[in-house]
């Protein structure tokens, strides 16, 4: 379920995708009277038509791998997924430093740098192994594997 704030985003941003169509078809004359007509900011709807991306679209200035390097980090995630092992935090924290320092020798990722990773990668997400159950570590001993093959093969 979307909050209300998100909503009201989206509404607004759909206003702006028609204020933008209006103005580049020349439906309406000026960004102004489109900005009023749309009920959208006019310095916004402005930047939008000059072809200024929207903030949410964008890279934030601070993230430190590219966008192929955090494909890359994904897929390796992935594939170490389906074979049975997969990464722990620590092993992707690892592995992006390791892509990182191939273009930056001296940068390092932050402490939730993974956190955060997970977060805007939705085929992935983080979850906790259970502990291995005392009782049947028991019954996988060698003598008691051992006497059953024995008992199997005679």
């Amino acid at each position: 379920m979307t909050s209300r704030k998100g909503r009201l985003n989206h509404e607004a941003e759909g206003r702006l995708l028609l204020a933008i169509k209006a103005v580049k078809s020349k439906q309406i004359a000026s960004i102004r009277a489109a900005a009023k007509t749309f009920d959208v900011p006019r310095s916004t709807l402005t930047d939008r038509v000059r072809g200024r991306s929207a903030r949410v679209d964008s890279i934030p200035n601070g993230r430190k791998l590219s966008n192929t390097e955090e494909e890359v980090l994904l897929k390796w995630i992935l594939s170490m997924d389906s074979r049975g092992l997969p990464p722990t935090i620590t092993m992707t924290r690892y592995m992006a430093n390791l892509l990182l320092s191939q273009r930056l020798p001296s940068a390092s990722i932050g402490t939730k740098w993974t956190n955060r990773f997970i977060e805007r990668h939705s085929e992935i997400q983080s979850k906790y192994n259970r502990k291995f159950d005392y009782q049947r570590r028991q019954c996988e001993s060698r003598e008691v594997m051992g006497k059953w093959f024995n008992v199997r093969s005679s």
